[in-house]
């Protein structure tokens, strides 16, 4: 989800909807897919077993999360639940959306609350390679940091000045 999030502020300004996300599977028209974005991992299971090629993998893990994405009312496939090969439509983030009554996501914009995450979290890989209660304390992070007013950056001599996070905090603002 959180790739994207990223893609499609990288699409479009602030305040506009991303109207053609990427396919799950690229194509000659369409070079770049959801499979192409993200990472998987395969293992060898040992001499003479036959495995699922790279692809095959790649392309149910992202389309068992999409599905994941669509009970949650992240995401909408365009021909149906379920259906993600012919596409796919982006949905609001905040919770507003229900499955029953979907809301185009729309790319923040000043008035709205977010966090601000360091374009390296996606371009050095760390999205690919953190687990989800990593990723889940690393947005608590930089959610903190901007109240505290420290810019947040990726840059190895950049200390950061929070030291901690009371339970309460985080069990109150972050579940």
């Amino acid at each position: 989800m959180l790739t994207m999030l990223y893609a499609a502020q990288c699409a479009v300004g602030p305040g506009k909807q991303w109207g053609a996300p990427y396919p799950v599977e690229s194509t000659a028209k369409h070079p770049v897919s959801w499979m192409s974005l993200s990472a998987s991992i395969s293992q060898h299971a040992g001499p003479g077993i036959q495995l699922a090629s790279e692809d095959v993998n790649r392309r149910r893990q992202i389309t068992q999360a999409l599905k994941t994405l669509e009970s949650m009312a992240l995401v909408r496939a365009i021909t149906g639940p379920g259906r993600f090969s012919t596409g796919l439509q982006l949905l609001c983030e905040n919770g507003a959306s229900t499955v029953s009554s979907a809301i185009p996501y729309t790319a923040a914009d000043d008035t709205e609350p977010y966090i601000e995450i360091p374009v390296e979290f996606f371009t050095r890989g760390w999205v690919h390679v953190l687990t989800n209660s990593e990723i889940a304390t690393l947005l608590m992070w930089f959610d903190r940091l901007k109240y505290t007013g420290v810019e947040v950056s990726a840059e190895e001599d950049d200390p950061l000045t929070i030291t901690y996070v009371t339970g309460d905090v985080r069990q109150g603002l972050y579940g």
